[in-house]
């Protein structure tokens, strides 16, 4: 992989919830499908890569293909929905790669003569307003 330009986005609490998610669920119906998503979230990390962030995003493919191909094994010629599903999913980081290496190559580019953020709140947001009273 790449190097990091700033902290991953997927953080290890993140990532301990989802193996969490998945490991309770292991043995059901949907864990390969769950696992597959698992492996395959980390392609959105790509923005903290640089350089070739593209090749980022194909290893996190590979990862959630080793899942997929559970699923289509599993499900192919008996439910089709999970064959589509599987496709769906991987065409989907397949295409987040391709975007990537055709349009940020070396990593992320931010424009330098953009506009400058101004009137942002600078505090946290305001509560939203208190509901009526319980009966």
């Amino acid at each position: 992989g790449g190097q990091r330009v700033c902290h991953k986005v997927e953080g290890a609490n993140s990532n301990l919830f989802l193996q969490a998610f998945c490991d309770k669920r292991r043995g059901s119906k949907m864990s390969n499908h769950l696992m597959a998503v698992k492996e395959g979230i980390g392609c959105v990390g790509w923005v903290t890569v640089s350089p070739k962030p593209a090749n980022y995003v194909k290893e996190i493919k590979d990862q959630a293909m080793f899942y997929s191909n559970r699923v289509l094994k599993d499900y192919k010629g008996k439910e089709e929905v999970h064959v589509k599903w599987t496709q769906a999913f991987t065409g989907a980081i397949m295409e987040l790669q391709e975007y990537v290496k055709t349009f940020h190559t070396p990593g992320l580019a931010w424009n330098p003569d953009g506009p400058v953020l101004t009137g942002a709140p600078s505090g946290p947001p305001a509560p939203p307003p208190a509901g009526p009273a319980p009966p």
